[in-house]
């Protein structure tokens, strides 16, 4: 399963070329109003791809980070490999600074976490 989140056609070019038989796709992000992807019907068919269109709504990221959370054991066994650390909202500052200073590539704040430490 690939889920783009980021809006960007090339990105989602890309996906549909990593997607192994019988993959799904969801597009969650939204591309630019007029955007043009260009997808060859012929993998889908090939490949046997699912695609699915996800509609933004503004309770749908901690679902969105639940999922992620949920792959973690099987997929990504070291976020933190992948540059992506959580905070607590109370730890904005400190994620920022990360984010600023390149030490991370992605910030994740997980609001049912109180802050324990200044990270």
């Amino acid at each position: 399963m690939i889920v783009d989140c980021s809006g960007v056609p090339a990105a989602v070019e890309a996906a549909f070329r990593w997607l192994a038989p019988g993959a799904t796709f969801v597009q969650f992000g939204c591309c630019p109003m007029g955007s043009c992807v260009t997808i060859d019907p012929h993998a889908i068919f090939a490949k046997e791809l699912r695609i699915i269109g996800s509609k933004i709504d503004k309770f749908s990221m901690a679902r969105a980070v639940q999922v992620v959370l949920d792959m973690t054991p099987n997929y990504f066994a070291d976020l933190g490999r992948l540059g992506i650390a959580m905070y607590a909202l109370e730890d904005h500052e400190a994620a920022l600074a990360k984010l600023a200073a390149g030490s991370i590539s992605k910030a994740v704040f997980d609001f049912t976490v109180v802050a324990t430490s200044a990270d």
